[in-house]
C-alpha cells in the first residue's frame, strides 16, 4: 500500500481527531496550547513512519535525517497554524493550510520512506 495513505490518515488524526474544539480555539492565542498541538501532531506522524516501516520492512525511522525531517515539520506546522491563527482567519487561509500540510506529507513520503 502507498505510504501516502498512511500520512494522509496520520494527518486527519493528528490534526483533527486528537485536536479537541477547545484546543482549537486556543492555540490562537496561546503559545503553549499551539505547540501541544503541533507535538502531538508530529509524534502522530513520526508513529505512522515508524510503524509503516515496520510493516514494510523499510527501517529508516531512527536516521539523523528523518528526526531532522520530523523536527522541520513541527517547526513549518508550528508557523502555520501560528500565523493563521494569528493573523488569516478566512476560509482561503483554511484551504492554504491544509495545502501546505499535505505538501509537507507529500515530502515526507519523498524523503523518508
Amino acid at each position: 500500500m502507498d505510504p501516502m495513505w498512511f500520512l494522509l490518515m496520520a494527518h486527519l488524526v493528528g490534526d483533527y481527531g486528537l485536536q479537541s474544539d477547545r484546543m482549537a480555539e486556543q492555540k490562537r492565542t496561546s503559545v503553549s496550547v499551539l505547540s501541544l498541538h503541533v507535538l502531538i501532531y508530529t509524534v502522530t506522524l513520526g508513529l505512522t513512519v515508524w510503524i509503516y516501516g515496520e510493516i514494510t520492512g523499510v527501517d529508516r525511522f531512527w536516521s539523523v535525517s528523518v528526526l531532522v525531517i520530523l523536527a522541520a515539520l513541527f517547526i513549518t506546522h508550528w508557523l502555520q497554524d501560528y500565523f493563521k491563527g494569528r493573523f488569516f482567519r478566512s476560509r482561503q487561509a483554511y484551504y492554504l493550510d491544509q495545502i501546505l500540510h499535505i505538501t509537507a506529507l507529500f515530502a515526507i513520503r519523498w524523503l523518508i520512506i
